[in-house]
């Protein structure tokens, strides 16, 4: 079965359209809206304002909706899907009966107006690892870090001051024992 019960391997451009009304206990936080996945490429709009473009399928992606939602009004997301697979986009195989569509979740969180916008660990054969630290924020932060052995006891500890604004923290660590 596909997004569509009544032609579950329908395909060509479809139009979903969702109201929703956020109060404002919202206003203050960052709203993202979430898609789990959309088969294959999906343009998407809010309150009749384009938010953008994701053509990669089977994968999540995520939109900010901060600017442009509106608090204690019905709110209007629009989503134009094109089920259409292209050449090259998987899967290849000519046996794949199409499901496209909105094919999973779709939601909106709220975080706090700082938040980690990306991390992650580049470890290296030698025992070493560089951590990365995308990092959003309006105000000015610290960043602890703190360097553990295997046993807990700390090898290193710094603390690393920014003002507001979006940047990295790249942290070098030696000896990193499995």
């Amino acid at each position: 079965a596909g997004c569509f019960p009544e032609e579950p391997y329908a395909t060509g451009v479809f139009w979903f359209k969702k109201h929703f009304l956020l109060g404002e206990a919202y206003a203050s936080k960052r709203l993202v809206l979430r898609f789990d996945a959309v088969n294959y490429s999906a343009h998407v709009y809010l309150n009749g304002k384009y938010l953008g473009f994701n053509d990669q399928g089977f994968l999540p992606f995520e939109m900010e909706l901060t600017d442009e939602v509106r608090f204690n009004e019905i709110n209007e997301l629009t989503v134009r899907v094109d089920t259409r697979r292209k050449q090259g986009q998987l899967p290849t195989s000519f046996y794949w009966k199409n499901c496209g569509g909105i094919i999973r979740d779709v939601c909106i969180y709220c975080t706090y107006s700082s938040y980690i916008d990306d991390a992650f660990v580049e470890a290296h054969a030698d025992g070493t690892a560089v951590f990365h630290t995308s990092i959003v924020s309006d105000m000015p932060l610290t960043q602890r870090i703190v360097d553990k052995d295997a046993s807990g006891e700390t090898l290193h500890e710094r603390l690393t001051s920014v003002c507001g604004g979006e940047y990295a923290v790249e942290t070098q660590t030696e000896n990193i024992v499995p």
